[in-house]
């Protein structure tokens, strides 16, 4: 499930508060940059787990492959713990914070522009968030 904001971006900072509400660690909730309205799901997704995993992905046409592989990591609060997400998409850069420490990047030409939002997956997993 993801929710679009209105306004197209380009380059782009997004930071979150998350807290996730339900019990069930098998999830994954985050941001988007540069996603699509027309085509559902293309986009970068910067996403953590409740079982404490990150990944930086890309979706394209019904896929959503990894630009960066789900790896664990003690920087991701688990379960219903508090996380501050920071997405970073500028040029083809792309970087993932969480609770102000950096822990992944990567680069990638695909997508230059597009909107920012919010997604979540499985489990029950989606969360309450407030945008910075």
């Amino acid at each position: 499930m993801s929710g679009l904001n209105a306004e197209r971006h380009t380059d782009v900072v997004i930071e979150v508060e998350t807290t996730q509400l339900s019990d069930d660690r098998n999830n994954a909730y985050g941001v988007l940059c540069r996603a699509s309205t027309s085509n559902d799901g293309d986009g970068y997704y910067f996403l953590i787990s409740g079982d404490g995993y990150f990944s930086i992905r890309r979706g394209a046409t019904e896929r959503v492959d990894g630009l960066i592989d789900w790896t664990q990591t003690n920087v991701v609060n688990q379960d219903r713990g508090i996380n501050r997400i920071r997405a970073v998409c500028i040029g083809d850069y792309l970087a993932l914070q969480v609770n102000g420490q950096f822990i992944a990047d990567t680069h990638d030409t695909r997508y230059a522009e597009g909107y920012a939002g919010l997604h979540g997956r499985r489990g029950g997993g989606w969360c309450r968030r407030d945008c910075v």
